[in-house]
């Protein structure tokens, strides 16, 4: 089992950070990810996808192809390949700032881990997207820049959002209220937290 372990997914959208990646992760080019992962001289785990959007075309043992016409896709083929390997933290690169469908998707992509009792995280150079169930989230003193929060349930019961400049306390927030856009960290310890329901929150540099 993997449980302690972090599964790293890097699509081919492009950024500029370097991937941290500790000895223990799980490192997964997918598709055009593997262009990335290159120019970053990242040698990864395992290299999955149809392949249509890479430049290199991997080869070798770790290589896994599946066909250009699919029902998934390439992000979510390989998520799912990987919670069968027992992973349940994902950090996902190269997932959002291209494609609006595949932002979306990759979206869907971490209700789809989260319903399967697992995390994930999708990065980009400019933000951070990740979901909150019925649970708290917390955030160091030295965050900077805009956190925006939006409910994905009908209506998520108990919002609490502490330390920020605009504060919330055991509110109900509603699928179609944007209430939570662009809020700020204060230079305090923050926290998040929603008694029932599924939180989308975004953290953008300023």
């Amino acid at each position: 089992m993997n449980k302690d372990k972090t599964c790293i997914l890097v699509g081919s959208s492009a950024f500029k950070e370097i991937i941290k990646v500790d000895k223990d992760d799980y490192l997964v080019a997918v598709d055009g990810g593997y262009d990335i992962l290159s120019s970053f001289s990242l040698v990864p785990d395992l290299v999955i996808g149809d392949f249509d959007s890479a430049i290199l075309k991997p080869a070798g043992k770790n290589v896994i192809e599946y066909p250009k016409e699919k029902d998934e896709t390439d992000m979510m083929i390989a998520a799912k390949f990987c919670l069968q390997k027992g992973f349940n933290k994902f950090k996902i690169y190269g997932g959002l700032g291209g494609r609006l469908s595949h932002t979306l998707s990759n979206i869907i992509l971490l209700t789809y881990l989260l319903d399967n009792n697992s995390e994930g995280i999708l990065y980009s150079d400019k933000e951070t997207i990740q979901l909150l169930k019925d649970g708290c989230l917390s955030f160091s003193a030295q965050e900077e820049g805009y956190i925006s929060v939006f409910s994905l349930s009908k209506e998520a019961i108990g919002v609490t959002l502490s330390n920020l400049k605009y504060p919330l306390n055991n509110y109900d927030l509603k699928e179609n209220d944007s209430i939570g856009q662009s809020n700020e960290f204060t230079g305090k310890e923050a926290k998040i937290e929603v008694k029932k329901g599924t939180l989308l929150i975004i953290k953008e540099r300023k």
